[in-house]
């Protein structure tokens, strides 16, 4: 029987990993390391900063590879990273996606096994990975229903503004970085639903390594998984030490960027340090504002020229809101109306292009 004419069963796989998920700039990647430091295997990451361009297999090492593989996934949804795709529910069931899941579990349960460290225990099954990517916020029911050695998701945060940073240098606009750090902080609280869950308030824990450490330390042997023997002071230290590769945010907040923190800080609050099980508030939801631009991006990812004319009016509304002083609440005012208006524009045929802005290919 060929590979396409199987369906793969739900949950292969079997070695043990831990999903760190967090926007761009949220320190997923120094948290991936701390955990490390306690004897989980790490799955290497590139530290430069995120692309839009997806990695080229064999540039590097096994988290590259995940990382295509998970464009790949992406792209047979018609969508990427940054410009999300349409996720109803029973989305990770659709055909396309079955006939890619074994070949790219396969992949997984290789990376994982070599990156587990095997002096943290002589039981195999009581030695962990542990791996951070963009991707795992939209791709994590998938790697729920596929590979069943997920044990735990890792949901890391910092302001908005340390995104917006992050992404700045790939020309990502402030308010796409926005609605790109709230749609994945919502994507990585729904998606962690019923699983144990340590949320991790980055600047936090870079306040006070020490105590971060020891919770650290207890979640992981909680779900009955071993360390190598780290003392809690080491974690202290390299979760210290890398704390240098975070983007540092340079101005202000915008009304914009505290409308988003405001919308996230109770969710955030509630999933911060370890849990059991996490399960998540009922009107977990992407603003309208975030949500309506992200689709506008996935339009332009599609070539709808209509895209570009959403961030511009976005934009503009903004920029007359901060203009007259007025509060966060009235910013996000000023982009419901704006949606309110696109949408009009959109069902009439009304909107053109009209020399916007150029969004990436």
């Amino acid at each position: 029987m060929s590979t396409a004419d199987q369906s793969p069963p739900a949950g292969v796989g079997g070695s043990p990993w831990f999903a760190v998920v967090g926007p761009p700039g949220s320190g997923g990647e120094v948290i991936a390391r701390a955990l490390a430091a306690l004897g989980l295997g790490l799955v290497e990451s590139d530290p430069s900063p995120v692309s839009l361009e997806p990695p080229v297999a064999g540039e590097r090492d096994g988290a590259t590879m995940l990382s295509t593989a998970g464009d790949e996934l992406l792209g047979l949804l018609e969508g990427t990273w940054w410009a999300p795709p349409d996720r109803p529910t029973g989305w990770e069931e659709r055909r396309e996606l079955l006939d890619a899941a074994i070949p790219v579990v396969a992949s997984l349960e290789t990376v994982l096994r070599h990156a587990r460290c095997p002096a943290a225990s002589d039981d195999p099954t009581r030695s962990a990975a542990v791996w951070y990517d963009v991707r795992h916020a939209l791709l994590l029911p998938f790697w729920r229903a596929r590979h069943r050695g997920l044990r735990a998701v890792v949901v890391t945060w910092r302001s908005p503004g340390a995104t917006v940073a992050e992404l700045a240098g790939q020309d990502i606009r402030p308010l796409h970085a926005l609605a790109l750090w709230e749609m994945q902080l919502v994507g990585a609280l729904a998606a962690a639903e019923g699983m144990p869950v340590l949320g991790v308030d980055v600047d936090a824990a870079l306040a006070d390594p020490g105590d971060w450490a020891a919770t650290a330390a207890r979640f992981v042997e909680g779900l009955g998984l071993a360390g190598a023997g780290a003392e809690v002071e080491e974690v202290g230290i390299e979760l210290r030490a890398s704390a240098g590769r975070l983007a540092i945010p340079g101005l202000p907040p915008d009304l914009e960027e505290t409308a988003s923190a405001v919308r996230m800080a109770g969710w955030l609050a509630s999933v911060a340090g370890p849990h059991h099980r996490w399960d998540s508030p009922v009107d977990l939801a992407v603003g309208r504002w975030a949500g309506a631009l992200l689709d506008a991006q996935l339009a332009g990812h599609r070539s709808a020229t209509s895209a570009a004319d959403a961030w511009a009016a976005a934009e503009g509304a903004l920029r007359d809101a901060a203009s007259a002083g007025r509060d966060a609440a009235s910013a996000v005012d000023a982009l419901d109306w704006t949606v309110d208006r696109l949408v009009e524009g959109w069902a009439s045929g009304r909107l053109t292009d009209g020399g916007a802005p150029t969004l990436p290919d």
